[in-house]
């Protein structure tokens, strides 16, 4: 999700720059790259040469190890496809495998990439939720979890407390529902223990406004559990997936929070987001609601070094399509 569809592109075609015959980014593939699957990190973001080469291991695999009977049974069943995908040799790449067995059958694999997530979702659900244990299989979990939630089709009949071993079907996913938070007064903030004086609080409220604050205060004085606080208050809910949290230091540059050249394996450079825009991209496909970033250590690095050119974006008045500024690094036909 941190990367645009021309960055894909572009990333395709550098792949195949030295292909020996002509080529076309089929419109399907374009159309599919505006549909993200997962949201990768920064040592996804560099272990591209790692990932490049557990492909191309991958695809060997299907062409000259499994025989014809066993890429059809692949095909028809989704626990098949997803031993073909883990018996595949070469790097581990565990989302870029998750990503693969999803993408061979979406109508039964989540698209979850990291297995602690999957492990929380059964976690919650079994056997709270469902009445039975869990099988032990998390794929099998969830895709009964899947076929116990959605709706069933008319003449057919199931338990309401018991998930069925799941069929094919066209499934809507549904984002995790939030828990919503109410704006902390300050006598339920004072009981806490918080040492913030209650004007700044306050003062601190009208965030949604201003769209930056700056918590000034001792070690310990809990300005980061208010950060969070307010943060969730502007959202309206809990959301972790809306409130970023960096830190700055002395070295913090332009090129380590905006945007920068990196190494990839292979000794070419590749240009990076850094977390601000990153989580600029992340709103920008949820515009519905408020994303926050929290910067610790704010004082200890040198603002205009990490902001460069986007300083003066700190100012709300100028958070506008009149006021937009170019990048230092400006991809091609980028706004």
């Amino acid at each position: 999700m941190q990367f645009l569809p021309a960055t894909k592109v572009a990333n395709i075609q550098r792949g195949l720059r030295n292909a020996s015959e002509k080529y076309e980014i089929r419109s399907e593939i374009i159309e599919a790259l505006e549909s993200p699957i997962f949201r990768g990190g920064v040592s996804f973001s560099m272990r591209r040469f790692q990932q490049r080469s557990a492909l191309i291991e991958f695809v060997r695999y299907l062409l000259r190890t499994l025989t014809t009977e066993e890429l059809d049974r692949g095909n028809v069943e989704p626990l098949a496809w997803r031993d073909i995908v883990n018996s595949s040799s070469g790097s581990p790449e565990l989302s870029l495998r998750h990503s693969l067995i999803y993408l061979g059958h979406p109508d039964y694999f989540f698209p979850i990439v990291a297995e602690t997530d999957k492990k929380r979702i059964v976690a919650a659900l079994f056997p709270a939720e469902t009445g039975r244990p869990a099988s032990g299989d998390l794929d099998v979990d969830l895709a009964a979890l899947r076929e116990w939630m959605s709706p069933s089709p008319p003449g057919r009949c199931r338990s309401s407390t018991s998930p069925r071993c799941p069929t094919s079907g066209v499934t809507l996913m549904r984002r995790p529902k939030r828990r919503a938070v109410r704006p902390t007064p300050w006598s339920r903030l004072s009981r806490t223990g918080l040492s913030i004086p209650r004007r700044s609080c306050v003062e601190s409220s009208t965030a949604g406004s201003t769209k930056s604050i700056v918590l000034q205060g001792a070690p310990g004085a809990s300005k980061t559990w208010l950060a969070r606080r307010l943060a969730y208050a502007l959202i309206g809910f809990e959301d972790e997936e809306s409130v970023r949290a960096v830190q700055f230091h002395p070295s913090t540059s332009y090129e380590d929070f905006v945007r920068g050249w990196r190494p990839n394996g292979d000794g070419t450079l590749t240009l990076v987001d850094g977390p601000v825009l990153q989580h600029a991209e992340l709103a920008r496909q949820d515009p519905g609601i408020a994303h926050v970033i929290v910067i610790e250590e704010f004082s200890r690095g040198i603002p205009a070094r990490a902001l460069g050119e986007m300083l003066t974006l700190l100012e709300h008045t100028k958070r506008s399509e009149r006021e937009a500024l170019e990048l230092t690094y400006n991809r091609e036909d980028e706004d």
